[in-house]
């Protein structure tokens, strides 16, 4: 294996990788801020919708099993840690469960939410 540190072309394309990342996921928080100020009741249900639907994608890869384990093998994600490390840092930025603008749809999509508090 290629230590990533050690080759400059993989750093670079890395770095890249991780940037995009941050736009990306700055871009889509934008979105949702937006979407509380106008429409809380149906951003909310997309969360809850999301979020009680989401598993990662997963490829097998050759010789290594699947993504997912390499990816937990490499301390990148654990499907075990994605409680705490991946929805409740998103729902603690939505302010999901101290929201007081959320109507009885809203409601309901934070209490199927309620384990993740």
């Amino acid at each position: 294996t290629i230590a990533l540190g050690k080759d400059p072309v993989l750093a670079t394309i890395l770095g890249r990788i991780a940037d995009d990342d941050a736009l990306q996921s700055a871009f889509f928080a934008s979105i949702l801020d937006e979407a509380f100020a106008v429409v809380p009741d149906q951003a909310a249900r997309a969360i809850a919708d999301r979020i009680n639907g989401f598993k990662i994608p997963e490829v097998d890869l050759p010789d290594r099993g699947s993504s997912t384990a390499a990816l937990a093998e490499a301390g990148i994600y654990d499907a075990d840690q994605e409680r705490d490390k991946v929805f409740k840092p998103l729902l603690a930025g939505w302010k999901i469960f101290d929201r007081t603008d959320l109507g009885e749809d809203g409601l309901k999509a934070r209490e199927e939410l309620a384990h993740l508090a």
